[in-house]
């Protein structure tokens, strides 16, 4: 018997099951009326100048032609703003909103415009729609959707479909966003304005002076640069890196070619010293390398050659002075300028050297070992056989070098390499030639470690294994090395980290966390299927495991190990300023289980709830849990379990700070829950995840004290007054010390980031 469908070639009307795709309305009308305002296409009245009335007509069209997609998706027609959602955080940032509810944001802009219109359209202009960067079908995942118009890119056979400057997550149906962009400039997401970058960007470029040459910029970064990295090699051929300066001034160019460098250094000590300065008859012709570096203003350029001279004066005759003045004479084979990620932004000052000699050995000295788990930064010189030297900096957040082990026979570090340029050229002369020498200069102290070893590049789970989520990372074993006190001419006064530095990572023997999962292939996937938003910022999503049996079971306060890389990873960037930390995330995961197994939810499934912080949350919320997103399931982790007490009069007290309530929910059916102390404190905007849990679990308001706190709109008084007559004692102000009463047990728990 045939079937309805291929009967009549069509879909069966009465199947309600089925996704009905919007249908983009006709935009002819609108893009006719905005040809005869906008400045930058051919009107049919050239000399004509819009009216305050042909500029709304524009904003009137568009917000129809969205009123038709809305409608037709199954929201209501919009003809005012008071139906529309509300489009603002409490702390006035926009919540990021898709389908129906995006669309009703954009029409209440729209409206808005409409009625007091701006003198002149400030949208972007159709060039800067034709140079968006498209994104390849092959790059779509079946599950992502237009943000306007909700429809699957892949849907179509040839979806033209676009990513915005903003943030390499907001990708767009190119006929749903332009019409936007021409009119308003802006991302419909989160609002950046797009035209006025635009504007900024050409304004820059007729501004731009034009530069004779390359060269010529590098001088002048030298003459400003406070601090000059150096590399060189010792009679053995190992390589040593030190930094010299405290003030602009001291390296200055002499021609297109070559520069001088006149700067006080400790005279004893100094292994760069040492190789080019204490043998002036035998220094000329030897390879040399620096890094001219204003770490303040986050600028750097490289660059290499040989020495033609240089020396050291003694500064007096007082033994107890250890200080000279070194000259340089340095001809330049070639230089580079590099790009500010990982510099942490430091306030470089003069300051005298007193070297002093702490060790010499392989094995590092103790202070040693603590410069390193403080450090945010290295210079590392390399060199290329007899032809060249290389010297550069790696940087990132305190801590990111990690000792492995410090053995009589030389300590052992490991640093990873994070997304930088791609040019590897300290990789490459590492690859051909496994030396390097480090200066880990204290800032603080004047102190430094001086080290020269053999380097080992690690790839991919080499690299993994011993510092997860790392795909490339640098492990040296020190075969010489010199801590010396006071050996620096400066000191530094920290100030901003650099946005691009990721998370420490741990080495893998030193700190059991989900981390370790990261790299662990796994078959078994996790499928969104229902997705509950609680508050703006808090939404419950459940999961389908694709093999319950090879994933395993979990119990109540695990955590899940997700990968979203499939989803989120955009490839290669050598930098992205809206989203720096994007470009070392490996978008793996990790999320408390906040169901528990066998309680109101069916075997194989689980939810977590969470808030949205990041790009992955960020992405969650946007997610269609119709469209079936699947994602890679790691594993479940953990063990944090409240305590079993076989005395019925013991209780649990348990202190939670705002989302971190999650690893009591998974456990709250199978408590006693009149034992159970919660002393929650909560944000008001984040009232509705109180009731729900109160909803759930309706014993739990009598064992419950909400700390509420912050200014409340009508509904979240509303909500409040609801909480209220649970039965829960409510405070509307933070939690205090006296809130706390340590006799109720001896053991009491604490989740939250902020309490």
């Amino acid at each position: 018997m045939s079937t309805y469908e291929v009967e009549h070639n069509t879909s069966d009307p009465s199947n309600t099951q089925q996704f009905s795709r919007r249908r983009r309305p006709d935009l002819s009308t609108f893009f006719a009326t905005l040809s005869e305002i906008s400045s930058d296409e051919s009107r049919s009245r050239p000399y004509a100048v819009p009216v305050p009335r042909d500029i709304s007509a524009a904003f009137y069209s568009l917000a129809e032609a969205l009123n038709i997609m809305r409608r037709e998706g199954g929201g209501t027609s919009t003809s005012n703003g008071d139906e529309l959602p509300t489009t603002l955080n409490p702390d006035g940032t926009p919540i990021e909103v898709h389908g129906d509810d995006l669309l009703a944001q954009m029409i209440q802009t729209l409206l808005s415009e409409a009625e007091t219109p701006p003198k002149e359209v400030e949208g972007v202009s159709e060039e800067f729609c034709d140079v968006l960067d498209r994104v390849p079908r092959s790059s779509l995942k079946p599950s992502q959707t237009c943000p306007i118009c909700s429809n699957p890119f892949l849907e179509d056979e040839y979806p033209l479909v676009v990513r915005l400057p903003c943030h390499p997550t907001h990708v767009f149906d190119l006929e749903c966003v332009r019409p936007w962009l021409r009119l308003r400039g802006t991302c419909p997401l989160d609002r950046t304005d797009l035209a006025k970058q635009e504007r900024e960007k050409a304004a820059a470029r007729r501004k731009k002076p034009v530069e004779d040459e390359e060269d010529e910029w590098d001088g002048l970064m030298m003459k400003q640069s406070p601090l000059l990295a150096i590399g060189a090699l010792d009679k053995e051929g190992r390589p040593w890196s030190s930094v010299w300066g405290g003030e602009e001034g001291f390296a200055t160019p002499t021609s297109m070619s070559s520069f001088d460098v006149r700067t006080p250094v400790g005279e004893t000590y100094d292994p760069v010293v040492e190789s080019l300065l204490l043998d002036p008859a035998h220094n000329s012709g030897k390879l040399v390398s620096f890094l001219a570096i204003d770490l303040e203003n986050r600028q750097r350029v490289k660059l290499y050659g040989k020495l033609t001279a240089g020396s050291l004066d003694i500064l007096g005759e007082d033994e107890h002075i250890q200080a000279g003045i070194a000259h340089l004479a340095v001809h330049v084979d070639g230089s580079l300028g590099n790009c500010p990620k990982y510099l942490n932004a430091k306030h470089i000052l003069p300051a005298p050297p007193d070297p002093k000699l702490i060790s010499e050995n392989a094995q590092l000295p103790s202070e040693a070992i603590r410069l390193l788990h403080r450090a945010d930064c290295l210079f590392i010189s390399s060199s290329h056989g007899n032809e060249d030297m290389d010297t550069n900096i790696r940087g990132g957040p305190p801590g990111f070098v990690r000792v492995i082990s410090n053995e009589p026979s030389g300590a052992v570090f490991v640093y990873p390499e994070y997304s930088g340029n791609r040019l590897y050229q300290t990789l490459g002369n590492l690859q051909t030639n496994p030396l390097a020498g480090y200066v880990f200069p204290d800032f603080e102290t004047g102190n430094a470690l001086f080290v020269t070893g053999k380097a080992e590049i690690l790839i991919g789970k080499d690299a993994a294994s011993v510092l997860p989520h790392s795909n490339l990372a640098v492990r040296v074993t020190t075969t010489a090395s010199r801590f010396v006190e006071k050996a620096l001419t400066f000191r530094g006064i920290p100030g901003k980290p650099s946005p691009y530095n990721p998370g420490v990572r741990y080495l893998a023997t030193e700190k059991v966390c989900p981390a370790t999962l990261s790299d662990v292939e796994s078959p078994v996937t996790a499928t969104l299927i229902r997705k509950e938003i609680i508050t703006p910022s808090i939404g419950r999503f459940r999961f389908r495991i694709s093999d319950p049996k090879l994933a395993g079971s979990w119990t109540p306060g695990q955590y899940a190990t997700f990968s979203f890389q499939d989803e989120l990873d955009m490839g290669y960037s050598h930098m992205n300023d809206s989203d720096p930390s994007s470009l070392n995330d490996d978008y793996v995961r990790t999320f408390t289980v906040s169901s528990c197994p066998g309680y109101e939810i069916p075997d194989g499934e689980f939810e977590i709830t969470a808030r949205k912080h990041g790009n992955v949350t960020r992405y969650l919320f946007r997610a269609n849990d119709r469209a079936g997103l699947e994602v890679p399931l790691k594993g479940f982790g953990g063990d944090f379990r409240l305590m079993e007490q076989s005395s019925d009069d013991i209780l649990f007290p348990f202190i939670a700070g705002g989302i971190g309530i999650t690893p009591v929910l998974a456990q709250l059916p199978i408590i006693d829950i009149s034992r159970l102390r919660l002393l929650w404190s909560v944000s008001i905007k984040d009232i509705d995840l109180v009731l729900d849990t109160f909803k759930r679990f309706p014993q739990l308001p009598s064992s419950t004290t909400i700390f509420a706190t912050g200014g409340e709109s009508p509904k979240e008084q509303r909500s409040l007054e609801a909480a209220i007559s649970s039965g829960a004692q409510i405070y509307r102000r933070r939690m205090e010390a006296k809130d706390v009463d340590l006799s109720l047990a001896e053991r009491w728990y604490f989740v939250g980031a902020h309490l």
